[in-house]
């Protein structure tokens, strides 16, 4: 027997809400649009369709892969932040709510003062140093981590949103990368959590 995507889709929420995930109908919501390849309407104008084998098939490992923890921004390589899109590999991670702080934070400072160059160190997907340039087309920036597979995606985020020209991306740890004579207007950085065991 044949499911429609509609029924496709509602056995997927109840897969992710007996796994208590708390943003199941959501998560359900946004992975069937993902695997069908359709838009937020599509995904109501077309839920009487019989679903297509292949794309069931995407969609259960997705879900899979939802219920052992992976974020959904993992999973469909994607992420909105501070209004734009930013693309994710297993390099980068999700941005969190308080990296929208952190931007937030730097652009309050930049309406003070005319700051023209800033550092961030371990970039990521670029979406903070990014968001930030977007936002203030006069500075100009660096960024530096030290996975090339973070760079690469940081690179194609800053060409994406169109501030490519506003920012330099340069493999490495921390500072070491730098001339000793460079200077900063705002360095940021928001790193990883480490777990207090860690710590």
């Amino acid at each position: 027997m044949q499911f429609n995507v509609g029924q496709i889709w509602r056995e997927a929420k109840k897969q992710l809400e007996k796994a208590d995930i708390k943003t199941a109908s959501l998560d359900a919501k946004i992975l069937t649009e993902f695997a069908f390849d359709f838009s937020g309407l599509d995904l109501v104008l077309k839920e009487k369709e019989k679903a297509n084998k292949k794309q069931t098939e995407k969609l259960n490992q997705y879900i899979s892969r939802r219920i052992n923890g992976e974020p959904v921004a993992k999973i469909i390589g994607k992420k909105e932040f501070y209004s734009l899109d930013f693309i994710l590999n297993e390099a980068t991670l999700v941005p969190r709510p308080e990296s929208e702080l952190l931007t937030d934070l730097a652009l309050e400072h930049l309406k003070k003062n005319p700051v023209l160059q800033i550092l961030e160190l371990g970039v990521g997907s670029g979406c903070i140093i990014i968001s930030i340039l977007k936002n203030a087309l006069k500075a100009k920036a660096i960024g530096i981590d030290l996975s090339e597979q973070a760079l690469s995606i940081a690179k194609k985020n800053a060409v994406l949103n169109g501030v490519e020209n506003q920012v330099n991306f340069i493999q490495g740890s921390w500072f070491e990368p730098l001339k000793n004579n460079e200077k900063f207007d705002i360095i940021i950085s928001n790193p990883p959590y480490i777990k207090s065991k860690e710590i």
